[in-house]
């Protein structure tokens, strides 16, 4: 059996949101896009650009439904936005947070937030001490 975790989530009243592969593909029937698709507009919207601020929010409603429908066959993505608040992220946290660990195969994984370049490194120019000259325990 496949990994599922199911995350409650406040909406227009308490769902139940399940990450499954049957999530995922329902996500991808509906809208054609992939999560590496709400990815890079989830990222182009965290630089302030709102030029598709209403494809994003189709998908996020759109994804919000497909982890909905499995506990409610009858919900419709209408429902799933008249429950979304005005600033959503306290809401989608939980789930974007279960994606990943569905998926922790997925290096590249657009939902994962950006990592930190790696600080250069030292090299034996600095003059300081080797990590075995004179080093205790």
């Amino acid at each position: 059996m496949g990994y599922v975790e199911t995350i409650t989530v406040d909406l227009d009243r308490q769902r139940q949101f399940i990450v499954s592969f049957g999530t995922i593909r329902r996500f991808q029937k509906k809208t054609g896009k992939t999560f590496k698709d709400l990815g890079a507009l989830m990222s182009e919207a965290s630089q302030e650009d709102d030029s598709n601020e209403d494809a994003l929010l189709d998908l996020i409603g759109n994804l919000l439904w497909a982890g909905c429908v499995t506990e409610d066959p009858e919900v419709t993505v209408d429902q799933i936005f008249d429950g979304l608040g005005m600033n959503p992220a306290e809401q989608l946290r939980p789930i974007f947070e279960a994606i990943q660990r569905a998926m922790p195969e997925a290096e590249d994984s657009p939902l994962e937030p950006a990592k930190p370049p790696k600080p250069p490194s030292r090299s034996g120019k600095s003059g300081g001490r080797s990590g075995r000259s004179g080093a205790r325990s």
